[in-house]
């Protein structure tokens, strides 16, 4: 309860397993787009669905959440954007994490 984010989503998947809960705490200052997620739910989602060096493609790309997890995991990244502003916000989100690569927990 509480925060900028809603307390669960759900998605259609072609994986043959049943649903499951993901549980975050998210410490993110502020929400930039309205359907923003957790970057830890991206990372979650990836390391636990595709491999390094795999091509990840988000057609609604929004704050960019998607491309800073394919950053830190070693996967590669297209993005589309519809909003010119959106995109700049994703483009420089992506730019300023590449330093971070090196902090991980």
């Amino acid at each position: 309860m509480g925060g900028d984010f809603s307390d669960g989503e759900l998605a259609w998947t072609s994986f043959n397993i049943p649903l499951r809960q993901f549980t975050y705490c998210n410490k993110y200052k502020g929400r930039i787009h309205p359907a923003q997620k957790p970057d830890k739910l991206f990372v979650w989602i990836l390391q636990n669905h595709s491999n390094e060096g795999d091509t990840i493609f988000d057609p609604f790309m929004g704050s960019g959440a998607t491309g800073v997890a394919c950053q830190r995991l070693g996967r590669n990244f297209i993005g589309c954007e519809i909003d010119p502003e959106y995109c700049e916000i994703a483009r420089r989100r992506i730019a300023e994490d590449q330093p971070l690569l090196n902090n991980l927990e």
